[in-house]
C-alpha cells in the first residue's frame, strides 16, 4: 500500500494531476517516528494513510518550513530520506501553484 503524492487541480485524472511520488508502506514507520519526536499538524495528517488529504498553497508554505526545520534536526537516514521526498513534492507543488494531495490506495 502506498500514499500517493499527487500535484494538480484535483486528485482525479480528469483534473490533470501528476503523481509526483508516494510514501510507501515501508516508509510509513519513518513518518510515525518523525511525528512522535517532532509533533506537528503536517505529519499528523500524513500519518493517516487510509484517508485522502489535500494541502493548499498556504498549508504547503507552512509545511515547507516544518520540513526544512526537521531536515536539520532528524539524525536517522530513513527519516531524512522521507523528509527529502516530501520537500521535493511540497516545493514542486508550490512552484506549480497547485495543491498537493495525499491519495490513499
Amino acid at each position: 500500500m502506498a500514499f500517493d503524492l499527487v500535484i494538480g487541480k484535483g486528485q482525479f485524472i480528469k483534473d490533470s494531476q501528476s503523481i509526483f511520488g508516494s510514501i510507501d508502506y515501508d516508509e510509513h514507520p519513518s513518518v510515525l517516528r518523525i511525528l512522535k519526536h517532532h509533533p506537528n499538524w503536517f505529519f499528523e495528517r500524513l500519518s493517516n494513510i487510509y484517508e485522502d488529504q489535500r494541502f493548499g498553497i498556504d498549508e504547503l508554505s507552512q509545511a515547507a518550513e516544518i520540513i526544512d526545520d526537521l531536515i536539520l534536526k532528524v539524525e536517522t537516514e530513513p527519516e531524512r530520506l522521507v523528509l527529502y521526498k516530501l520537500s521535493a513534492a511540497v516545493s514542486m507543488a508550490i512552484r506549480m501553484g497547485h495543491p498537493l494531495f495525499g491519495v490513499a490506495d
